[in-house]
């Protein structure tokens, strides 16, 4: 992609300039907490041990905490299906019986956030990592407290148990990944084998299911335990259910025969193998169709990083339970990730580097600043793989609606009315004390760039803000 040698010295000195490490400690150390994973319960499928009464308990709980969510912002998400649910987060949170366990939950909300900007902001490749145990049940890597069958079930019949009206795709995504499952437990099975899912689209009206997706698994060999692992891609393609076919009978010819049923779930629930192909990547270079407008992972990884001060304060907030305050934090977290991702996309290395200068120097005060600055901004919603993704708030609706005046994060500076200050950016002369422009060497104005600080006062219905010119501030 032109946008990606561009680009991809930033990423990389940035990556050097910053220092991994979590920011949010769950009261005690966890540097032992790697070893001594938990005895993990066998699967149980659908159909047998009373199915949703299993989760009956746990569902009771996501609803409990649904309601106190939704009350406390006055808004309805029992009927959504959400990229990222707070509400599903919390819950986790509360299973949690020890430490480890909590531990295991914070680097997987981590991921978790980080696959949300993912989806949204449509990346070319997203990884995938599961290890396979000595039950031959595959395990989240960052979460092995359960098999990925039984989060993956437990979904499924949540999804069942709220009305939804694809229970054949969702009930068919359990059984294509306890295929791929089943194959790479096998003992027989050797190390580099691979298998291909294809998602494409729901095929009913209104699918929340929208995105176009082919993932790829393949086993391998952890180097230092020399255990089974699994490691996968998802790639984002803008195929059709035709192409999808297409690529799909080009590596078995009979694939669909004898089966039944619409064609995403036939795609979801029978995963295929590559067998005597020498070059995979090739071999997908050439049948399927990648989406050219998708970010790269270098691209991404720019757009993470700028988000990366807010995610602890979202993690905290989870913790603390505080409705409110993980809606507004949310909300910045998509407005900081739109405003880095647009920068991206245009290839604009100048305001890229200035931005990444500028979120290095969020410490948790200036973060908590930012959240009051942007939490009530508008975010447009998107329709991504699993579900919407946007804010909480009523103005997230993918147009511009009205904010309640009496929010305690707008401002009432010099007594205006609620109002947000723009917070887009405008360029203009430096001056000396006197007020005279000063020029360089070269007999040029310099020039600085300000954050503009232009007064949107809620309701009025700005749609461009008339001194920086930045769109769509507010409503």
């Amino acid at each position: 992609m032109e946008r990606l040698s561009t680009l991809s010295h930033v990423i990389k000195k940035e990556a050097a300039a910053r220092v991994a490490g979590s920011v949010l400690s769950l009261s005690g150390g966890y540097s032992d907490m790697a070893s001594d994973i938990a005895s993990p319960a066998p699967i149980i499928r659908l159909e047998q041990d009373g199915g949703l009464q299993r989760y009956q308990q746990e569902f009771a709980n996501i609803y409990e905490i649904r309601r106190d969510f939704d009350s406390a912002l006055n808004i309805d998400t029992s009927y959504r299906l959400l990229s990222w649910d707070a509400v599903k987060s919390r819950n986790r949170f509360e299973q949690c019986r020890d430490k480890r366990e909590q531990y295991g939950w914070l680097k997987n909300e981590y991921k978790d956030i980080a696959s949300t900007l993912r989806e949204r902001y449509n990346c070319l490749e997203s990884p995938m990592d599961f290890f396979l145990g000595e039950d031959g049940n595959l395990y989240n890597s960052e979460f092995p407290a359960e098999p990925i069958l039984t989060i993956i079930e437990r979904g499924v019949l949540y999804q069942e148990a709220q009305g939804s009206q694809e229970i054949e795709r969702e009930r068919s995504e359990l059984i294509g990944i306890s295929k791929v499952q089943e194959y790479f437990a096998d003992k027989a099975t050797e190390i580099g084998s691979t298998m291909l899912l294809f998602s494409p689209p729901g095929t009913v009206t209104g699918s929340p299911y929208v995105k176009k997706f082919v993932d790829k698994y393949v086993l391998s060999e952890d180097p230092v335990t020399g255990k089974r692992i699994v490691t996968g891609k998802r790639y984002s393609t803008i195929m059709s259910y035709q192409e999808y076919q297409d690529a799909v009978l080009s590596l078995d010819p009979v694939y669909f025969d004898d089966e039944e049923g619409t064609i995403d779930a036939i795609l979801l629930r029978k995963p295929i193998k590559l067998e005597g192909f020498e070059n995979h990547e090739r071999l997908l270079e050439q049948i399927l169709s990648f989406d050219p407008d998708a970010l790269t992972g270098y691209e991404f990884a720019i757009v993470d990083m700028i988000c990366e001060p807010i995610k602890p304060l979202l993690i905290d907030a989870i913790v603390n339970w505080n409705p409110k305050t993980i809606a507004h934090i949310f909300n910045t977290l998509l407005h900081i990730g739109d405003e880095a991702n647009a920068l991206v996309r245009q290839g604009d290395v100048e305001g890229i580097k200035a931005m990444l200068v500028w979120s290095r120097s969020l410490d948790q005060e200036k973060a908590e600043k930012e959240v009051g600055r942007r939490g009530n901004l508008p975010i447009e919603v998107l329709a991504v793989g699993c579900g919407d993704s946007g804010g909480f708030f009523d103005n997230s609706v993918g147009q511009f609606g009205i904010a309640p005046e009496n929010d305690p994060n707008l401002c009432r500076c010099q007594g205006a009315k609620p109002h947000f200050h723009c917070g887009g950016s405008i360029e203009q002369a430096v001056k000396d004390e006197d007020g005279n422009v000063i020029y360089d060497e070269t007999g040029k104005e310099k020039i600085e760039e300000i954050t503009c600080q232009f007064k949107v006062i809620v309701g009025h219905g700005v749609k461009k803000c008339p001194e920086c010119g930045r769109g769509a501030v507010c409503a």
